[in-house]
């Protein structure tokens, strides 16, 4: 994953690559409770592929008190050959990420939706953004942000 902070990005913010604080051989992107943060990487679905599967894995920096939830939003913006890139997409909610009461454990979830519905096109590179939203998110504390891996179908 790239680092955000451009400002013409969709989420100006850099999530910040940190040392996982439980084992610090892992480098996380720490994201914020109150300000929106993101991450960029570039993704190029194959021809023919109709799908995206979207797998994040995230955890709590801190163990919570209650039951919370990580709410996180998808952005692209395609770049075509010989073209300037596309403006950011609207924004595209991934599934909940549900955290355990007093977990600091990894969550994995997945989303999974039609090209169309990531504004995705087969074939054609895309430059995608991770951001962590405040609206419906309850953790209040940092979330990290181990991986996202992009499946095709």
């Amino acid at each position: 994953m790239t680092s955000s902070g451009v400002s013409d990005w969709a989420v100006t913010a850099l999530a910040p690559l940190v040392a996982d604080p439980v084992d610090p051989g892992v480098s996380v992107r720490q994201m914020d409770d109150t300000t929106a943060q993101g991450v960029t990487m570039y993704i190029r679905p194959p021809g023919g592929s109709t799908n995206m599967t979207l797998e994040v894995w995230v955890r709590a920096q801190v163990a919570n008190v209650g039951a919370t939830t990580v709410k996180m939003l998808f952005h692209e913006r395609e770049l075509l050959d010989d073209s300037p890139w596309t403006a950011w997409s609207s924004s595209v909610a991934l599934d909940d990420i549900a955290i355990p009461i007093g977990s600091i454990l990894s969550q994995k979830v997945s989303t999974t939706k039609t090209l169309a519905a990531w504004g995705l096109t087969a074939g054609e590179l895309h430059q995608i953004q991770l951001s962590r939203t405040s609206v419906g998110d309850t953790l209040i504390d940092n979330a990290l942000l181990h991986v996202a891996i992009p499946e095709f179908s």
